[in-house]
Order: structure tokens, then sequence, then C-alpha cells
């Protein structure tokens, strides 16, 4: 097709003029990728940055740089180069996946909406298709069940996989602060809920969008009055 291979080479063009493109890298940082691919070839869909430093071996560490922050250096450019899935955050430092097609069938099992579902969570699948309102206990249904599949203990790593999401902004978690009957904060213990972006729908009701008690750590949507869409805006919403 003319217009692919016409699409193909102005990617490829862009590409080759990022400022990363031709860059020298230490060939201790090339030694350590081969030493990641290798483990991911064992089986290991993921490893924390412990694994990771030990794989770099007694490699030197520039002056005045830990070895944790040299870690997450090599990782963040590995990331970047679409090797691994890598973000240096609180949540996520210690977590990093080796395979990413691994993650994304795992993110794909519940948000995408299967044509079967157990009867034990049908309420679930059924909220979440027609609302976009994620539950935890379908999650935690989902996961355990998908374990052996997925080969890792995907609910010992609940919390990492879903705050990865949240970098993707595939999910988007909403505050479990619950709400007494005076309207004050309350400390009663809440499952945490989770909006899917793509599956949103149309609400006419805002109380049906935001329960009352619910906060919202992102906003869910963006109305433009005039017919301008900002191509910033465009990724995040494919």
């Amino acid at each position: 097709d003319a217009e692919l291979s016409e699409l193909r080479d102005a990617i490829l063009k862009i590409a080759q003029q990022q400022n990363h493109m031709g860059r020298k890298i230490p060939i201790r940082w090339l030694q350590l990728k081969s030493k990641l691919v290798e483990m991911e070839k064992q089986g290991r869909k993921y490893c924390n940055l412990q694994d990771v430093m030990d794989a770099a071996g007694s490699s030197v560490v520039p002056q005045g740089v830990t070895a944790e922050e040299n870690a997450a250096t090599v990782l963040r450019f590995f990331h970047l180069c679409g090797d691994i899935f890598f973000f240096n955050t609180p949540e996520l430092f210690n977590f990093v996946v080796l395979d990413p097609q691994w993650f994304m069938d795992v993110q794909k099992t519940i948000i995408t909406i299967p044509k079967f579902r157990d009867h034990e969570v049908k309420e679930a699948w059924a909220l979440l298709e027609t609302t976009g309102v994620l539950e935890d206990t379908l999650v935690e249904y989902v996961w355990g069940k998908r374990q052996e599949e997925l080969e890792c203990d995907l609910i010992a790593h609940k919390e990492e996989l879903l705050h990865m999401m949240e970098q993707f902004d595939l999910v988007l978690q909403c505050s479990d602060e619950s709400v007494d009957e005076a309207g004050e904060g309350s400390s009663r213990p809440r499952k945490a809920t989770y909006f899917v972006p793509s599956l949103l729908t149309t609400v006419k009701e805002s109380l049906n969008l935001y329960p009352e008690g619910t906060k919202c750590s992102k906003p869910i949507f963006v109305v433009f009055d005039d017919k301008f869409f900002p191509v910033g805006v465009f990724a995040r919403v494919v």
C-alpha cells in the first residue's frame, strides 16, 4: 500500500530527528541490557531494582551518583527505547517489567470485556461495561484465576500493576475516602475503585459519575466548546 509506505517513511524520518538517535551510550549499558534480555528469555517477566544492580555487577558508577540512581537512569533509557517498562516513582521504582508484551496481556484481562463472564462476578463485568467503573473485587477475581496462564502471582503484585496501568492512563483510581452522614471524612475501610477511560460512557446525571463521597484523582473528561482538539490530547485519548 503506497499510503502505508509513505506513512512509514514519514515516521522513520521523524524518529531519526529525535535527540536520542545516534547518542553514544556506555558499553556497560549494552552489557546490562543483554543480561536483562537473558533474564526475560529464562521466563522472568519482571524483576526488582536489586536484581538490576546485581546484573550490572561491579560496573563503574559515576561520581556523586548512587548505585540505585545509576540503575534508574539506565532503566529509564531502556524504557524510552521500548525495551522494558520502568517508572522511577515511589510505587514503581522497585518493579521492572522485562517483557512489555506480558504487561499488555495482563492489563487486557480487565479492560477488555469478555464475551462469556463468570457468574460470580457477572454484575461487576456489567458495571464495567456500562459505566467504565472497575471494582477492586473484579480485579482480584480475574487476576486470581489467570495467574498460571500469565506466569505470575498477579495478586501479590496487584498494586504495582495497577499503578503502572495508571502511569499509562489505562485506569484512574478514585479516592478511597469515605464520607459519613454529616459529610465529613471517615476512616471506614473501603475497597478501591477505578475508572477505565476507554470504557467511559456518556452519563447525564453527575451523581452517577461521581457518587456521593467519591473523589477522583484525575479529571475524567474534558468538553471543548469549539471544534478544536489539541494535538497533545489525542495520544492520551487513543
